[in-house]
């Protein structure tokens, strides 16, 4: 049980790679209607309408979904150096995503490695 610094994973759990590709909000995302769009030339044509488009706040679901982008950030700067050991790694990591939570909260990262790739190995 370690952390691979040449794939970035924790526990032997892609968690960072995953959190990366699945909770990272889309990169052409209007934060004002909350429309995706394919690249950066047409959000910039939405967003240089003269008619602004409507406001709408983010759904629940996708609030709790994505990563802010201060989160987002202090995931990519998180050292991953093997000798932190790894109970300090993970609770860092779980609080960068859902604040101060009491230690005997924690979920285990053997079962989030169940939630996320099917296979209990940790």
């Amino acid at each position: 049980m370690g952390v691979d610094a040449d794939t970035n994973t924790i526990f032997n759990c892609p968690i960072r790679e995953h959190l990366r590709r699945s909770h990272t909000k889309p990169r052409f995302l209007c934060h004002r209607c909350q429309d995706v769009f394919k690249t950066g030339t047409e959000l910039t044509g939405h967003l240089q309408q003269t008619i602004a488009c409507d406001k709408k706040q983010p759904a629940r679901e996708e609030e709790i979904r994505f990563m802010n982008e201060d989160q987002r950030e202090l995931l990519r700067k998180m050292p991953i150096k093997k000798g932190i050991d790894e109970k300090v790694r993970w609770l860092a990591l779980f609080r960068l995503l859902f604040g101060d939570v009491p230690d005997d909260n924690l979920p285990s990262p053997c079962e989030l490695r169940l939630q996320i790739t099917g296979t209990w190995r940790c």
